[in-house]
């Protein structure tokens, strides 16, 4: 995605209205500050789909694969979050604006089915099909980023309403 894509997306007002240094530091420490949902994006649930996959007896290719997908779906729901660095992000606002975004989506789901249940894939990255079940774990536990990411917003905003 270059430059270009990115005038597609409407930013938040407030960014607008800061000088570019004043900005550029509010930036930074609401960066700063946003660490939860990232480790949880990056480590833990993919993680623990792992696990749960292996409690449930399942191989280490499906285990594997499961995590894969876990992180790809959060992935997608994270998209969704960083829409707008501070401003909640309802689902409809989510989806309007760049049309890109819904494409993308797409596509990324059709890789991720691609790697899930293509053979010469199967072979390549050592998965292995899932079945209904997984993929509704998954489902389950991929908006749990958009909980955790949407909380660290209202905290960045709550704290810096009291700062100010």
């Amino acid at each position: 995605m270059g430059d270009d894509d990115l005038r597609l997306q409407p930013g938040e007002p407030a960014w607008y209205q800061l000088p570019a240094e004043k900005a550029a530091r509010r930036l930074r420490t609401d960066l700063q500050a946003g660490l939860t949902g990232d480790e949880a994006r990056r480590r833990r649930g993919p993680l623990a789909m792992f696990l749960w996959e292996q409690a449930r007896g399942e191989s280490l290719e499906v285990a594997r694969t499961a995590a894969v997908n876990t992180l790809v779906m959060f992935e997608v729901v994270y998209l969704f979050n960083t829409r707008f660095l501070l401003a909640p992000v309802w689902p409809w606002r989510a989806l309007a604006g760049n049309p890109w975004v819904p494409a993308s989506i797409a596509l990324v789901l059709a890789l991720q089915l691609l790697y899930t249940y293509a053979p010469f894939m199967q072979t390549l990255f050592h998965s292995a099909p899932l079945d209904a079940g997984a993929w509704g774990r998954i489902v389950l536990i991929a908006p749990s980023i958009y909980v955790i990411v949407e909380f660290e917003k209202w905290l960045v905003r709550v704290t810096k309403a009291r700062v100010a």
